[in-house]
C-alpha cells in the first residue's frame, strides 16, 4: 500500500510518487505556477515549458528556494498572512490530510 515507508523511511504519497522517487536515486522537482484562469476554468499550459526553462536556467531564481512567487504580478512577493501563520497552516494541512486519507492517496 502507498502508506508504507520504504527502506529509507520515506513514506510515499501516492502511486505517481512511487513511480518518480526511488531509494538511492536523486529526484529533482520543480513547482511552477501554471497561469491565471482569466479565460476559463482550465489552465491552457501556454508558455509552461518556457517558464520551467526560465526557473531552471535563469540566475533570477538561483536563490528562490522557499520564496513565494506571485504569478499574477510576475515577481516574488510577500505571501498572504495566512500562509505565514502556523496555526492556519496546520489547519489547512490537517484538512488536506483528511481528504488524502478519504481518497486513499
Amino acid at each position: 500500500m502507498c502508506n508504507q515507508p520504504d527502506a529509507t523511511g520515506f513514506q510515499p504519497i501516492n502511486r505517481g510518487d512511487r513511480s518518480v522517487f526511488h531509494s538511492g536515486r536523486l529526484s529533482l522537482g520543480v513547482v511552477v505556477p501554471l497561469e491565471t484562469y482569466d479565460q476559463g476554468s482550465v489552465a491552457t499550459m501556454k508558455h509552461h515549458l518556457e517558464r520551467i526553462q526560465r526557473v531552471a536556467l535563469s540566475d533570477e531564481f538561483s536563490t528562490a528556494s522557499g520564496k513565494y512567487f506571485d504569478n499574477d504580478a510576475g515577481q516574488f512577493a510577500v505571501p498572504h498572512p495566512d500562509a505565514l501563520d502556523e496555526a492556519t497552516s496546520a489547519e489547512v494541512m490537517g484538512a488536506i490530510e483528511q481528504v488524502r486519507v478519504r481518497l486513499a492517496l
